[in-house]
């Protein structure tokens, strides 16, 4: 089981060195380097995701007990504020009880006002244009 862990924190080295050089160098090397760089960026996470799906199931929990800190929750502001997440995951909204943002009153108005039409547009853009008199 041992070997598990010191393996995963092997990858797990290696893809945060490659991670800080593809990042510290993104904008000062030329195309080429940033080419190897990058390739060797995704191939290290690549290794990592490999290395996690071919554990076996007790290898996965050994790996998960010991690395509990790995995908932990950024609950910051929820701390801050003093909300308990677990209360707001709870929180069930309607679809009608959100309101869009870009819909303008006036076209809140004309929505209502229009609302029970139910005569067809007929004719082209032209049509519209010759009615306008702009043609």
């Amino acid at each position: 089981m041992n070997q598990v862990l010191v393996k995963y924190d092997n990858l797990l080295e290696q893809h945060l060195i490659t991670r800080r050089k593809y990042f510290e160098y993104f904008n000062r090397v030329d195309d080429r380097q940033l080419f190897k760089l990058e390739k060797n960026f995704f191939t290290s996470i690549e290794h990592l995701r490999r290395f996690e799906a071919n554990l076996e199931s007790h290898q996965r929990e050994a790996l998960e007990k010991h690395k509990t800190e790995r995908y932990r929750l950024d609950l910051t502001y929820s701390n801050n504020r003093g909300w308990d997440p677990a209360e707001i995951a709870k929180v069930e909204v309607s679809p009608d009880e959100v309101e869009d943002p870009h819909f303008k009153d006036s076209q809140k108005e004309a929505f209502a006002e229009y609302q029970d039409d139910t005569e067809e547009s007929e004719g082209t853009f032209e049509d519209y244009l010759r009615l306008k008199g702009q043609v």
